[in-house]
């Protein structure tokens, strides 16, 4: 993975329809904040653009597997990754956020409240000092959403290279602890 340079804000990536997702993505796309980002949402008929696609489904994504898969450039080409989890009344952590973590990219999640919280208790260190976490706090779905939105917003306000330096050794240890046998069993 290469960050040096971002041309995109955000990495959204969205398959099956959750109603927590629709509920996100029609408030980003309300408030704009996705005009200068990588999205897919394929309930929707949304694809990424076919270059950040993973060359061999460029043309049919498969319905199940190859959502593990991990293609670089995507992660290359934008500053921030946006998991929309598989539940919000869970928590429940699938590829979605180790994607990032493996891609050493910073995030933000949608998902049950408490999810950075029970990330945190796993070793993981999440991003509170360079951004607004307390979304992470707030048990209300449409609140947690809101304050996600708005957090999205500031972040596409800021700069991607102060993102980056500032996060650079929480990247790093959540690289390390991922691939860590001894710490995760």
């Amino acid at each position: 993975f290469d960050h040096s340079k971002k041309q995109y804000d955000f990495l959204y990536l969205n398959k099956a329809q959750r109603p927590h997702r629709d509920l996100l993505f029609d408030s980003l796309m309300k408030e704009d904040v996705l005009s200068n980002s990588l999205y897919s949402y394929h309930h929707r008929g949304i694809s990424l653009k076919k270059e950040y696609e993973i060359p061999q489904y460029r043309d049919s994504y498969p319905r199940y597997g190859a959502d593990r898969d991990l293609y670089e450039r995507p992660y290359n080409s934008t500053a921030m990754n946006l998991v929309s989890e598989t539940s919000a009344d869970e928590i429940f952590m699938t590829e979605k956020i180790w994607k990032p973590i493996v891609a050493r990219q910073p995030f933000v999640v949608h998902a049950d409240y408490g999810y950075l919280k029970e990330l945190r208790a796993l070793g993981f260190k999440t991003f509170a000092k360079q951004i607004d976490e307390t979304y992470d706090d707030t048990p209300n779905l449409t609140e947690r959403t809101a304050k996600i939105v708005s957090l999205c917003k500031s972040i596409k306000a800021g700069t991607h290279k102060n993102l980056y330096e500032s996060t650079r050794s929480i990247r790093d240890h959540n690289y390390r602890i991922f691939f860590d046998k001894d710490v995760l069993k």
